[in-house]
């Protein structure tokens, strides 16, 4: 209880402080529960690196080995330890900050109105989330609407999710701004050889199962099918050079290492190994989901998808979509092995014969690599105003 009247008074005091200091141009960007570095935040933070703007910029985190790695990347002063007295005021200080998940990745720091609010999200929602989310209780709505009150921006990739988002957040819509996703400007350019000298195997053919959580606390199947044999699969990844690689959600407990007991063809791919999965995906030949967006994601490459939904009607009661997932998920799904592994073998053939257009312009107005750039402007003109 101590510990707990503590926490409240030093977050009023940052608060009280937060009105007094002066701000500066400076933006501070962090990433999920300010221990990861990754998503929208951290493409932003890496564009502003090469444009070197007139304006100050650090990352904040609570992560040593985040620390150490944007550390190494671009030098001690390009970011603080939120915590600390350089990072308490540097979000004293900031102009913007730029969340990834919530005010969680700055520790629920509430700061001065002064100080812009920026929610660069990490995704397009296929799924209900915010005051939507089916899975949320009264109290638990009403907190989220009241902490998104605080955002002064939120972006989005389409008309379509603009509005979709501003009704998630609970906000005005004229806050959520079309300027598509900035990690995807990783995803539309050339592949980091880096990534294939430490797993030589990408060189091949690669299918990425990536599933979403499930809020039941169910554990994800990731082969639902009453036919099940593993060593057909196997068979199937082998005759074709290819590998299957399996990447659960960060919100639950995954597949792990143990995974690679399967056999020597289907392989982790959590994120321990491929944090980033913009860099991943650029090596996907096809990519296997059930409620993913990162599906929505890899329609900018033009490649094949394949759908698993085997729990859709439980999932849609719990949980909720904010499309027809009929409508919007173009891809077979299959039911049985022998289907899924027809269904691979066309994918990897190129043999498919599914339209991806229509879809992928619903979902993304820019279908380039300059979302970073107009996220920057769209920050700037904020910050200005």
């Amino acid at each position: 209880m101590f510990k707990n009247l503590m926490k409240v008074l030093w977050l009023f005091l940052l608060k009280i402080l937060s009105e007094i200091v002066p701000k500066t141009n400076l933006i501070v960007f962090t990433g999920q529960s300010g221990i990861h570095y990754s998503h929208n935040t951290k493409s932003v933070f890496e564009y502003l690196q090469k444009e070197t703007p007139d304006l100050q910029f650090v990352w904040a985190t609570n992560h040593k080995s985040v620390y150490n790695k944007v550390s190494n990347l671009y030098g001690a002063d390009s970011l603080v330890y939120i915590f600390s007295l350089k990072g308490v005021f540097a979000l004293l200080r900031a102009k913007a900050i730029c969340l990834s998940h919530g005010f969680g990745d700055i520790s629920n720091i509430r700061l001065s109105s002064k100080t812009k609010v920026v929610q660069l999200w990490h995704g397009i929602p296929l799924k209900n989330i915010g005051v939507l989310d089916r899975s949320f209780d009264s109290n638990q709505k009403k907190k989220y609407a009241a902490n998104s009150q605080c955002y002064d921006m939120v972006i989005s990739c389409s008309k379509t999710e603009q509005m979709n988002l501003a009704k998630c957040f609970s906000i005005d819509e004229n806050l959520v701004k079309v300027t598509g996703l900035p990690r995807n400007d990783t995803l539309l350019r050339e592949k980091e050889a880096s990534l294939l000298k430490r797993y030589p195997f990408l060189n091949s053919k690669i299918i990425l199962h990536a599933p979403t959580f499930r809020d039941s606390g169910k554990p994800v199947d990731y082969f639902p099918f009453e036919d099940l044999e593993l060593d057909r699969i196997h068979h199937f990844l082998e005759i074709n050079n290819a590998y299957l690689l399996l990447r659960g959600h960060i919100n639950e407990v995954v597949i792990g290492e143990e995974s690679e007991t399967y056999n020597s063809r289907i392989i982790s791919a959590n994120q321990d190994k491929f944090e980033d999965v913009m860099e991943l995906l650029k090596y996907v030949d096809v990519l296997i989901t059930d409620y993913s967006s990162i599906y929505i994601d890899f329609l900018l490459l033009d490649r094949p998808i394949i759908f698993l939904p085997y729990d859709i009607d439980e999932y849609q009661q719990y949980r909720g979509f904010l499309y027809d997932y009929a409508a919007v998920t173009p891809g077979p799904k299959p039911k049985t092995l022998d289907s899924f592994l027809e269904e691979m073998d066309n994918a990897l053939k190129g043999d498919l014969a599914v339209n991806y257009n229509e879809v992928k312009n619903q979902f993304h107005f820019y279908q380039d690599d300059n979302s970073s750039k107009r996220v920057f402007d769209a920050i700037i003109k904020l910050i200005n105003e």
